[in-house]
């Protein structure tokens, strides 16, 4: 959202339980989304402190009392692993396995990574995983 776009930038008033905290931080917890993508959010020049943009994710919140968000950063969604990914297994008995997982396939699906992580792909080999 950008006001040129003819949208108005969300804005969110700072209590004093907010200061002394990282922004990054702050806005993570308010926006509902990982820090990582407010950290870009911030890079991108699409939060400012009080009408000035925000210098740095790091910048601690002292005597700011407004954040104007011009933005709204979307997790992004992406594969787990290519379409037949798989791992290389090492020792199979019937109480234990033990596995080789490629460098950068994921563990376990989550609201941004779906399809062909680890925990899927044992579900398919053996079935239902135990949870402890």
């Amino acid at each position: 959202m950008s006001e040129e776009a003819g949208l108005t930038p969300r804005r969110i008033a700072l209590s004093a339980e907010h200061r002394g905290r990282r922004l990054d931080q702050v806005l993570a917890e308010l926006l509902g989304v990982s820090r990582t993508r407010v950290q870009e959010l911030i890079r991108d020049g699409g939060v400012r402190l009080d009408g000035e943009p925000a210098p740095r994710p790091s910048q601690r919140i002292e005597d700011a009392r407004e954040l104007e968000i011009l933005s709204v950063p979307r997790a992004r969604e992406r594969r787990g692993a290519p379409a037949g990914a798989s791992f290389e297994v090492l020792f199979e008995d019937e109480h234990l396995v033990a596995i080789d997982k490629p460098p950068g396939m994921v563990s376990h699906p989550s609201s941004v990574v779906r399809g062909s992580t680890v925990s899927e792909l044992a579900t398919e080999r053996w079935g239902l995983l135990p949870s402890f």
